[in-house]
């Protein structure tokens, strides 16, 4: 959009079930193997060099595609001084916050 108007993806359901609209991300290759990344969000801009700059990003990489085994891991991602890398980490039931190899669970 050229305007100040933010444009918009709205998903909707309009059921009054308790199921609400969903977004999916499906990698359904033949071809599956460990660390295949199966969907990515990523959010950009322009810096004020008017070059795209991603500023966040949300990924999911599939580690273990063994049936019965599978483990996976999701990546948030923030730049900082211009480096964008991982700010918290979900892998495998562990929650990772300024690290990329979690060994604990955290509970609220």
């Amino acid at each position: 959009s050229s305007t100040n108007v933010e444009p918009t993806l709205k998903l909707e359901s309009g059921t009054t079930g308790n199921q609400g609209a969903q977004l999916e991300f499906v990698n359904s290759g033949t071809d599956a193997d460990d660390n295949d990344i199966v969907g990515t969000i990523r959010f950009k801009g322009m810096n004020d060099a008017n070059e795209e700059t991603e500023y966040t990003t949300i990924y999911n990489r599939s580690i273990d595609v063994s049936n019965g085994s599978e483990d996976s891991e999701m990546h948030f991602r923030t730049i900082a001084a211009g480096i964008l890398g991982t700010t918290m980490l979900l892998q495998s039931g562990k929650v990772g916050i300024g690290t990329n190899d979690p060994n604990g669970k955290t509970h609220s």
